[in-house]
């Protein structure tokens, strides 16, 4: 595209930018030629920026086509959207259902391991600093004074090490609600 092609196609984006927000800035984007050829369709005109500009200036209805245009996008990021958590669902719902019971038991077993090592990450840590500070973490070897190190407690290591097994009960939590069992 020579740039005069891109600055008439700036100038297109901010005046369909100005009806419909969503297809301007998709027009900015790496597919602004489809989305041109949209636009255009849309308008009536050939797919190039002048015919849209010359449309978007005589046009009466250009302002509620763009605004229809835009309103279809949306519905169909929505679908989208809706579709993609169908899905998952559908996954978690088929993972559930496993008759394998090597598979349905991986993921609680993730959990109890996830207690297991972030409960011990917390135990370990916060006695291991009451014990250095009672004992001051020196131990005389010889000539040699061996000092321990202290690892403190992190609250994001702690959430790391945890992270698994709340996500586990928290979507046991959702499914359990869902169904209505306690």
């Amino acid at each position: 595209m020579s740039a005069t092609e891109l600055n008439a196609w700036d100038r297109v984006r901010g005046a369909v930018g100005a009806l419909a927000p969503t297809v301007g800035t998709m027009l900015g984007g790496p597919a602004g030629a489809a989305i041109g050829g949209v636009v255009a369709a849309a308008l009536g005109v050939q797919n190039h920026p002048t015919a849209i500009e010359r449309a978007l200036q005589t046009d009466p209805q250009a302002a509620v086509k763009l605004a229809e245009l835009e309103s279809n996008i949306e519905m169909v990021k929505i679908q989208a959207e809706r579709d993609v958590q169908v899905a998952q669902e559908e996954t978690h719902q088929a993972a559930l259902n496993q008759n394998d019971l090597y598979t349905k038991q991986t993921r609680p077993k993730i959990a109890r391991q996830s207690w297991g090592a972030a409960l011990s990450y917390a135990v370990l840590t916060v006695f291991g600093q009451l014990g250095g500070s009672v004992y001051n973490a020196n131990i005389e070897a010889g000539s040699k004074a061996l000092e321990l190190a202290m690892i403190s407690f992190d609250p994001l290591v702690f959430g790391t090490l945890a992270g698994p097994a709340v996500w586990y009960q928290g979507m046991r939590s959702i499914d359990k609600w869902k169904n209505g069992s306690a």
